[in-house]
């Protein structure tokens, strides 16, 4: 009885230290990693569906760096936030019927069909906030969902009517548009100093310290300050890929 009593006393002890330090584990883990990646991005009309004619963006593959922070709030659960400094830069040409434009000499509306050329880049802080759920073995697997909001430190956005003509009305052609006497435009002074927009991506954990990522963001305000020189909105659309591998680390996983 005595060696069965020790037995148990033995098993109860081990039982209630297991608990007790279970209970004693941080149930918060908090990360901080240098972050590195690609954006392919573009500056879409928006809605495109209005545009009569075709449109056809070419973007940059251009780095981005920058640092992020994860905070575990509940199991499975964690909040994140990034600060990235990148640039999204792209090309377009476009086939348009009666596009209205601001292009006259005194700012008044005009009208143009033919062909044109588009030109945007955008350097910028980017600063990601997002949920991450994680699932999966060793919660490897995660989907993350958010917005972000980025200062743009300096932008450019030219347009070029290269074929066809422009007039003050619709079908209009007070003035002819040729290769050899094209009509340039430059907008970089009507665009805003800031974007927002939303997030949603995935993001496995090749291991304990190391991440990739994919996500993809579409902003939700028009990219000029005031109102579009364009008749449609202009948006921020693109695609992300991050890796970052975390330096600083504390509780459990």
């Amino acid at each position: 009885m005595k060696i069965k009593g020790v037995i148990l006393f033995i098993l109860a002890a081990a039982f209630l230290s297991n608990t007790l330090f279970a209970q004693q584990e941080p149930v918060v883990r908090w990360s901080f990693a240098p972050q590195v990646g690609t954006d392919i991005g573009v500056t879409l009309p928006y809605p495109i569906s209005k545009i009569e004619g075709s449109f056809n963006p070419y973007p940059d593959i251009l780095p981005s760096l920058g640092a992020r922070t994860t905070f575990r709030f509940r199991d499975g659960w964690t909040f994140a936030a990034e600060v990235t400094y990148k640039t999204v830069a792209m090309t377009a040409d476009a086939r348009v019927e009666n596009q209205k434009m601001r292009g006259g000499a005194d700012g008044s509306d005009q009208y143009f069909t033919g062909t044109a050329f588009m030109e945007s880049s955008f350097t910028q802080l980017e600063v990601p906030l997002y949920l991450k759920y994680m699932f999966g073995k060793s919660r490897s697997h995660r989907v993350l969902i958010g917005g972000y909001y980025s200062y743009i430190l300096d932008a450019k956005f030219v347009s070029e009517a290269r074929k066809g003509f422009i007039g003050a009305a619709p079908d209009n052609a007070d003035d002819l548009i040729t290769p050899d006497n094209p009509r340039r435009m430059d907008f970089s002074g009507d665009l805003s100093g800031w974007d927002i927009g939303v997030l949603v991506g995935y993001e496995l954990g090749i291991n304990s310290k190391l991440n990739m990522g994919i996500r993809v963001m579409t902003g939700v305000k028009d990219i000029f300050r005031n109102e579009s020189p364009f008749e449609n909105s202009m948006i921020h659309l693109r695609g992300t890929l991050v890796v970052s591998y975390n330096i600083f680390e504390t509780g459990n996983r």
